[in-house]
């Protein structure tokens, strides 16, 4: 009996991605100009990418299915860190971060003025509440559930781009500046940490 192989084009799956890039950088375009936020549909990125909307709801079934791809999409294309769930580790991610916002300073600014973003905001925060919960759970066990949740929330406030302009257009701050306020933080929290955990350690 012989038995049937699916063949799979390289060319055609090379057009496949260029097909999908072409409705994120789209969606990009959009996100940063739209001034309404319920706007952005799965077939309006169609149309502006002129592709059917057929094919677009092959890639993204639902607007949250695109969204979560876009979201995922611009991470890999800025260069953004993955949350780490490491406290030391966070001095170095928030350095790269910044670094990376710094890059695509003008990609940054325009999506905090659409509204659209503020859906990928949440889906970003929600991932980055998750790894920085975690961290200080391995980092400082000692910790109560409110001390834990406030570590947490200081913690948390430097992995995100409105922090990251509030230095640079209230502070004056250059992104190396920031850089360096942002480590002299987060080395003076997890020394507190470090403190707290050596003397709870000898009771």
């Amino acid at each position: 009996m012989s038995v049937s192989r699916t063949y799979k084009s390289p060319l055609r799956e090379e057009q496949a991605e260029q097909t999908r890039e072409r409705l994120l950088e789209t969606l990009t375009e959009l996100l940063a100009s739209d001034a309404d936020g319920d706007s952005v549909t799965v077939a309006l990125v169609a149309e502006r990418a002129k592709v059917s909307v057929r094919t677009a709801y092959r890639y993204f079934p639902t607007k949250d299915a695109m969204l979560d791809a876009f979201n995922k999409w611009m991470r890999t294309r800025l260069g953004s860190p993955e949350p780490t769930t490491s406290i030391e580790g966070m001095p170095d991610m928030a350095a790269k971060l910044l670094t990376s916002f710094a890059e695509n300073e003008s990609v940054i600014r325009a999506s905090r003025r659409s509204r659209s973003d503020v859906e990928l905001r949440k889906v970003r925060k929600a991932e980055q509440v998750r790894a920085v919960k975690k961290a200080v759970e391995k980092f400082a066990p000692q910790l109560d559930d409110l001390k834990s949740r406030q570590v947490g929330a200081m913690l948390h406030n430097v992995f995100g781009s409105e922090p990251w302009l509030n230095m640079l257009d209230n502070w004056g701050l250059s992104t190396p500046e920031a850089i360096e306020a942002v480590r002299w933080g987060l080395d003076a929290m997890i020394t507190k940490l470090e403190t707290e955990r050596a003397r709870k350690g000898r009771k």
